[in-house]
């Protein structure tokens, strides 16, 4: 017999007393099916928030035993809706949000549900760094298993190359330290979140916190191919690992800066460890020269987020 709200929440509460459960109708259950595609709308039965991955790991344990299919979501980015599931239990994975620098300050234990932006925040509270993506909505730990691609690769690579060591807990609901599991440690490093078990911990590189300078460039989209045949030039004389970017085509409301026509937006940043921020500025000065700027928002900057949210 297919499970149901009114079976599942009381066998979950009984198996799992701690444990948060919500369903259809509360405000934390419209909390979990926030997602950055608002296309979505296929709804879980129940969504469960655990704080601890002996939790994750009973609820793994509950669902294959009893045959109902669940999934893992923590920013809520995937486009294609691999964090929702019809009829099942969504397991939130966002109240697992410990940030704990290591002695050394030279990695960091970052949970699970960590979101990049608060990531950014507590680390930069302590003068460090770790690359993120270009959203601060988006789950750290599925950006960084993932692959891991920003601004910020030129100067430190991928998020797959922080990564150190994680927990998971397995489909069987072991939960593993990769220290005793090097071969799960080279899984992880680039399959993606959720391919080989629930990551509730990753244990990440961190730096000081570099300089940079980043932002918008605009150009009048009629002009896009004879400004990126100029940028194209340029790079190819010379592509310093510190700048990186991306290009989209844009209407003017979709712009973050006063524009009155549909353009091409460059997404810029330099990322700086020891230099200083004069040959970005130079950098700059020449690129700015490949076409009619209609707006320009480069300057010094904490780290870069280049897109929305989910609102």
């Amino acid at each position: 017999m297919a499970a149901t709200e009114a079976s599942l929440v009381p066998i979950l509460r009984r198996l799992i007393p701690g444990l948060s459960i919500y369903t259809a109708g509360n405000s934390n259950f419209q909390d979990c099916l926030n997602f950055y595609n608002h296309a979505l709308d296929e709804q879980p039965l129940v969504c469960v928030k655990p704080v601890i991955d002996q939790e994750v790991a009973q609820v793994i344990q509950f669902c294959n035993t009893s045959g109902i299919p669940f999934c893992v979501r923590s920013g809520g980015h995937d486009f294609f809706g691999r964090s929702l599931i019809k009829g099942g239990v969504l397991i939130d994975m966002r109240a697992i949000d410990s940030i704990i620098v290591e002695p050394g300050r030279a990695s960091a234990r970052v949970g699970g549900g960590v979101i990049a932006g608060t990531l950014q925040e507590t680390l930069g509270s302590q003068g460090l760094f770790t690359p993120t993506g270009q959203t601060n909505t988006v789950g750290y730990v599925s950006w960084a298993c993932g692959g891991g691609y920003g601004f910020y690769v030129g100067t430190y690579g991928f998020g797959v190359d922080q990564i150190l060591g994680a927990r998971v807990v397995l489909a069987g609901g072991q939960i593993v330290n990769t220290d005793q599991d090097p071969e799960l440690l080279w899984a992880l490093r680039g399959a993606g979140a959720g391919t080989f078990g629930i990551v509730t911990e990753l244990r990440v590189k961190v730096y000081p916190v570099p300089d940079l300078y980043a932002g918008f460039l605009a150009f009048p989209l009629s002009d896009a191919a004879a400004v990126m045949d100029r940028i194209d030039k340029l790079l190819d004389e010379d592509f310093p690992d510190e700048f990186s970017g991306d290009a989209i085509a844009a209407h003017p409301e979709m712009v973050p800066m006063p524009v009155s026509e549909p353009c091409l937006v460059l997404f810029w940043c330099w990322t700086v460890t020891d230099e200083g921020l004069a040959p970005a500025k130079r950098f700059l000065d020449q690129m700015v020269q490949a076409g009619k700027v209609l707006g320009n928002t480069v300057t010094e900057s904490k780290w870069c987020n280049m897109h929305p949210g989910y609102d």
